[in-house]
């Protein structure tokens, strides 16, 4: 059985194959390409639309259990680059 995730963007859950760990390291969030730093992480869905939804909507906070505002801009371009790559 493979394990499942809730993405924080659309709040739909979905295999972890499928969704990208982002960490809070000090304000910035960043992608945890391993996923496996240590701390508290997050799931989302690589898609503009999710990442977006999760920065406006309040997942990041909810998360990360504090309050923003959250430097989001590397996690917003590495979306938009794997987009471009893959």
């Amino acid at each position: 059985m493979k394990a499942v995730r809730t993405c924080i963007g659309c709040r739909l859950r979905d295999e972890r194959d499928l969704l990208t760990r982002v960490v809070l390291a000090g304000n910035t969030v960043v992608v945890d390409s391993s996923a496996t730093a240590p701390g508290r992480g997050a799931w989302v869905h690589p898609t503009t639309d999710c990442v977006k939804n999760a920065i406006s909507r309040g997942g990041l906070s909810r998360s990360f259990r504090r309050s923003g505002p959250f430097d989001s801009g590397g996690l917003l371009a590495h979306i938009t680059t794997e987009k471009v790559e893959g």
